[in-house]
């Protein structure tokens, strides 16, 4: 298991993303720092960027290094997300119970949600796997993504022509039409 850290100028919420993932839940991680800002206690290999490249270039960073570690699965993570608990966990869990081998958390800002930020999820559809449940949501919502290291060595990477999110975008449409993940607007 293999986690990648994308930040940019956030130190604040750096910090308190890499404090909230547990060191038992990887086997692997690696930050990546595409702004100017320094990042203290990391706890890990911090690679930089030429600074303010884009997500996708940085994302790219984490893949990479992740990839040379030969991970199985792959996490990517924005640094304003907080864990709780082991999400790493369930989504390998998942992966194993449908085949399915791109996920990824729908509920971050006010996608897939009633009304705003914070509102209560609103998922297109779930699915009832016994014991493990897979809500499907309308939007594709980048802010932390699981993939295996198949889907990953048929489809590549990210695409840095984009910008802005739409690199995760195009790489999750890419997924579904080769069949490693659910159908488009199936999140």
């Amino acid at each position: 298991v293999g986690i990648g850290i994308i930040t940019c100028n956030r130190p604040e919420f750096f910090k308190k993303c890499r404090e909230s993932i547990k060191e038992e839940w990887y086997d692997y991680i690696v930050v990546v720092n595409d702004g100017n800002s320094p990042i203290f206690d990391a706890r890990a290999p911090v690679l930089g960027t030429a600074g303010m490249e884009g997500v996708g270039k940085a994302k790219n960073k984490a893949f990479t290094y992740l990839q040379e570690k030969n991970c199985d699965y792959i996490i990517l993570v924005e640094d304003d997300m907080l864990f709780k608990k082991n999400l790493f966990k369930q989504y390998i869990k998942a992966y194993k119970a449908t085949g399915i081998h791109h996920f990824m958390f729908g509920y971050h800002g006010p996608a897939n949600k009633a009304g705003i930020s914070g509102g209560v999820p609103v998922p297109r559809k779930v699915i009832d796997y016994g014991e493990l449940k897979i809500a499907l949501n309308r939007d594709c919502v980048g802010a932390v993504c699981f993939y295996t290291k198949e889907c990953l060595n048929k489809v590549g990477i990210y695409d840095e022509n984009y910008t802005n999110a739409f690199e995760h975008v195009d790489h999750s449409y890419q997924l579904a039409k080769t069949g490693y993940c659910t159908p488009y607007w199936w999140w």
